[in-house]
């Protein structure tokens, strides 16, 4: 299948990488559906995104790159800094349950979800999708939240050596990562969030194109 873009035909790598956008964090609309091919002309843009906001898949065509995206093994991975707050409860059975039946009544999805014990304590750590409806479910509910904090969250395709990619490039910039939690998502996917030191947050992000 040929796919075009802006009037010029996408050799198969990039409109390979273009399929992999759309299935990662990124919807893209004018793509062919099944059975389809697409029309000379069609232009890709991600649903939702504001006028003039093509730059990013125009990059990648470009061989430029967008923000947040670290190439591996052909494979890309796309890699945002995220807000997120924690609350500290009993460690006992059922206090992350409480949370998060809290959340799901209110319709606040999180990104990334954490918990350890700290003392007699435990601390569950929420990366929220939307942090304003986070905190007014968490004002409603009188939870005591820390003041918000910073993280990096990372979405890719799953491959051997994946995290190996971007924390090369902190290692490079001589930038420690404090804590780092990554799974298999399956379906080919795979997902990790990280943590530095306040004061590298910016030069963490610089390091990796956000």
């Amino acid at each position: 299948m040929l796919i075009y873009f802006n009037d010029f035909p996408l050799p198969d790598a990039l409109a390979a990488k273009l399929f992999r956008l759309r299935t990662s964090s990124f919807h893209l609309t004018g793509l062919p559906g099944k059975g389809e091919t697409a029309r000379n002309g069609d232009t890709f843009r991600r649903s939702g995104a504001r006028e003039g906001s093509d730059e990013r898949i125009e990059g990648i065509l470009a061989g430029r790159g967008g923000p947040g995206e670290i190439e591996g093994g052909g494979e890309m991975d796309i890699i945002r800094r995220v807000d997120y707050f924690y609350v500290t409860v009993p460690d006992k059975p059922g206090e992350g349950v409480k949370i998060l039946t809290t959340l799901r009544q209110a319709g606040v999805n999180l990104l990334a979800f954490s918990g350890f014990p700290q003392g007699k304590r435990a601390q569950l750590d929420c990366i929220p999708e939307d942090p304003v409806a986070f905190l007014n479910v968490a004002k409603r509910a009188k939870w005591k939240l820390s003041p918000k904090k910073s993280g990096f969250l990372v979405q890719g395709d799953d491959r051997v050596g994946a995290c190996a990619d971007f924390l090369g490039k902190l290692a490079a910039a001589k930038i420690n990562v404090t804590a780092i939690e990554a799974v298999s998502a399956g379906a080919g996917r795979y997902g990790a969030i990280f943590w530095v030191k306040p004061r590298d947050v910016n030069r963490a992000g610089k390091a990796l194109g956000i």
